[in-house]
């Protein structure tokens, strides 16, 4: 029978240290994140966020400056750096959004 572990927040990516070889495999590759909301790197997707709930896939979603985020993809395992890049290259921003953003955004200087 396996251990249930919580962690909130632990941001493991981060981490450079590990107790042993053996928790640094179990945090990095065997452990399976429930819930994660997180930015997306940003010089490679910028206004993105990546998220997870299980047991369904990972997705990245952009956050228009007007609305809620908008799915650009999902998948099965967590998205690289490599793997947002492309996502957020694919996107197509219809005319509609495009004119929704500019008007929010000529809206919030109005009241700078």
């Amino acid at each position: 029978m396996g251990t249930c572990v919580i962690l909130l927040n632990a941001r493991l990516s981060t981490l450079d240290k590990f107790a042993s070889d053996d928790a640094r495999n179990l945090f990095m590759e065997e452990f399976e994140p429930v819930w994660n909301l997180s930015a997306a790197p940003q010089e490679d997707a910028p206004s993105c966020l990546i998220n997870r709930s299980y047991p369904n896939d990972w997705l990245i979603a952009r956050k228009p400056k007007v609305g809620t985020p908008k799915t650009i993809k999902t998948q099965s395992t967590k998205f690289s750096a490599e793997d947002c890049r492309q996502a957020y290259e694919s996107i197509e921003v219809s005319d509609i959004e495009r004119q929704g953003e500019r008007l929010a955004e000529n809206f919030a200087s109005w009241l700078k």
